[in-house]
């Protein structure tokens, strides 16, 4: 995450899409280390219930977890924007990645950049 973070250049408040959040851990990073604002999304209420409580565990409960499929976002706000896609780990899971990709796309704001680590 660290490099990840370093590499795609995330700055103090930014504003960051987490797809595929799992249990939550890099949303805490990202707003514990840089004082994101995030938005994190797993197509499991199950990881969505675990995040949020390891959120609340380790200081960081503004991060909103969401129930979503990466390949339909369709978020309360639908002129929401954000400076960051991050996306670690579960990119190699989606069957329709050009959709994600052109959702991913969408959702930044100008200059904005999606930020990938995954299987090769």
């Amino acid at each position: 995450m660290k490099e990840l973070s370093s590499r795609g250049q995330i700055f103090q408040g930014a504003k960051i899409l987490d797809v595929g959040c799992g249990v939550g851990g890099g949303s805490i990073f990202l707003t514990k280390t840089f004082g994101a604002e995030c938005t994190a999304i797993t197509i499991s209420s199950t990881q969505v219930q675990m995040a949020t409580e390891n959120a609340k565990k380790n200081d960081a409960p503004t991060i909103k977890f969401l129930e979503m499929d990466a390949e339909n976002i369709s978020l309360v706000d639908q002129n929401e924007t954000f400076d960051f896609v991050w996306i670690v780990e579960a990119m190699s899971h989606f069957p329709n990645k050009d959709i994600f990709l052109s959702h991913a796309n969408r959702l930044l704001k100008p200059g904005g950049k999606i930020l990938i680590a995954d299987w090769v």
